[in-house]
């Protein structure tokens, strides 16, 4: 089978007496072509072949009939006598059958005899010092090898885009497209520097440029800022630049030059690029983190709404929570009163107690944490009067305890991991002290307030339970 489609492939070139098949690895079916080149000088080209390539290989949306068509009667005139060397019918040839390829039309074979036959027209310009149309040779024989690597199994593929990369070093001309194609490859295998050069051709302007250099600061975080003023410069009113521009500036605590672009990224209406979705969602959160810092951007309600916009990942998640603590009255409770304005119950809707937003973590131990905050922070806005609301203040302080006791089951042995919230001053707590001083502030609760107050221990979990105001107890 491989050699019947080799077969067709070096039919298809116009050539089959002058390209030999070697077969690689017969046990995997590998392959690579040799492409024989005629003898000889490229010869003048056919007026009479102009309007053929002119019509159907300038026209973006010429249909694969078209350029079938256009194959024919490039290929007629390879097979003629002395016509070998045409480098206009064999640019011609290999061009029909790449589009044809893109079109998905035989994929293999017709990427296969493309790279074949540009790699001899790259040999006849060179002869004929035709440089222009050698370098354009040069970068369809990268695009036809790339996109054979594509439809072909991993190990194929792996030679075929070490052959790509060889060709384009070579290469004195290859497309936009070929670049981006390149980048996107040695992205996924980290290679910064392959990365890096490949974004360097793509230009300074436009959005591909942009995204390109977004790739580069996510491979070399330690030039991301250089990476992502480059970007900026590429395409200033991308989204995703914008959004990785402002993470980067976050993390650097340049907190003026975060938030401008920051706030860019999450305007009304804008929407990320497709496959940078991500990076608009975690400038959501970091804008969420600013507002809610305390020094000056935006408000607590603002923290809470770019929160919910933030995606599901574990940190905006906790951040969905942490802000409706910090906030506390009807974002942890509200009451509903009957027709004299007395409390009847708790109203259940998600978007206004926050249970929603606390429990959504609770499959880990750090979510079992913030459940037991939220319900004591829930517990002190809770009316205690009279009896049935005094059963309800102590069943919240209950789930509190019981929070807090599946947390330190769920950490095991290990009670060594520090606690990853964005707020001071937490830095040198970690999840075991923290589950451990809020199950002796519950229970402290539970017991009406009554012996030492955790608080006059002063430590470093008591400081973040204060932070977020878990830290009043009323006695009933």
């Amino acid at each position: 089978a491989v050699f019947m489609m080799l077969a067709t492939a070096a039919r298809r070139t116009g050539l089959a007496a002058l390209v030999t098949v070697v077969s690689l690895a017969m046990a995997s079916q590998a392959w690579a072509q040799e492409c024989r080149v005629p003898s000889g000088n490229p010869r003048p080209d056919d007026p009479a072949l102009v309007p053929t390539i002119n019509y159907v290989l300038g026209n973006a949306n010429a249909d694969a009939r078209a350029l079938r068509d256009a194959l024919t009667a490039c290929n007629a005139v390879l097979t003629r006598p002395g016509q070998r060397t045409s480098l206009q019918a064999q640019m011609c040839v290999s061009e029909a059958q790449l589009r044809l390829a893109k079109l998905g039309e035989d994929p293999t074979g017709n990427y296969a005899a493309a790279s074949c036959g540009f790699q001899i027209a790259d040999t006849l310009a060179g002869r004929g010092r035709r440089q222009s149309e050698q370098a354009r040779a040069q970068g369809l024989r990268v695009e036809a090898l790339l996109g054979l690597a594509s439809v072909s199994g991993r190990d194929q593929a792996e030679r075929l885009i070490a052959e790509a990369d060889r060709a384009h070093s070579a290469a004195t001309q290859s497309s936009p497209d070929v670049h981006w194609r390149l980048f996107e490859i040695y992205r996924e295998r980290t290679d910064v520097t392959r990365a890096r050069r490949e974004a360097e051709h793509l230009g300074d302007r436009g959005l591909r440029p942009a995204l390109a250099w977004i790739g580069v600061a996510r491979l070399d975080p330690a030039h991301a800022q250089e990476s992502l003023e480059r970007a900026y410069r590429a395409q200033g009113d991308s989204v995703a630049v914008n959004s990785d521009l402002g993470r980067v500036y976050f993390n650097r605590g340049e907190w003026d030059r975060a938030w401008d672009r920051l706030r860019f990224a999450t305007g009304p209406g804008r929407t990320a690029e497709p496959g940078f979705e991500n990076l608009q969602l975690d400038a959501f959160y970091y804008r969420s983190i600013l507002e809610s810092s305390g020094r000056g951007f935006g408000t607590l309600r603002d923290a809470r709404d770019h929160a919910d916009q933030a995606g599901v990942s574990q940190a905006a998640l906790r951040q969905m929570c942490l802000v409706r603590l910090v906030l506390g009255g009807e974002d942890v409770y509200r009451a509903i009163l009957d027709s004299n304005n007395r409390v009847i119950g708790s109203q259940p809707a998600e978007s206004l107690n926050g249970y929603d937003r606390c429990n959504r973590m609770a499959s880990t131990a750090e979510g079992q944490l913030l459940l037991g905050m939220f319900w004591l922070r829930r517990a002190q806005y809770m009316p205690a009067g009279r009896p049935d609301d005094r059963a309800q203040w102590r069943a919240a302080v209950a789930r509190a305890v019981s929070a807090f006791s599946t947390s330190r089951a769920m950490q095991g042995a290990d009670r060594t991991a520090l606690l990853n919230w964005p707020a001071p001053p937490q830095s040198a707590v970690t999840l075991a002290e923290m589950v451990d001083y809020g199950e002796q502030y519950a229970r402290y609760a539970e017991s009406g307030c009554q012996g030492t107050t955790p608080s006059d221990t002063p430590n470093q979990a008591s400081a973040v339970f204060r932070y977020y105001h878990v830290n009043s107890c009323r006695p009933l």
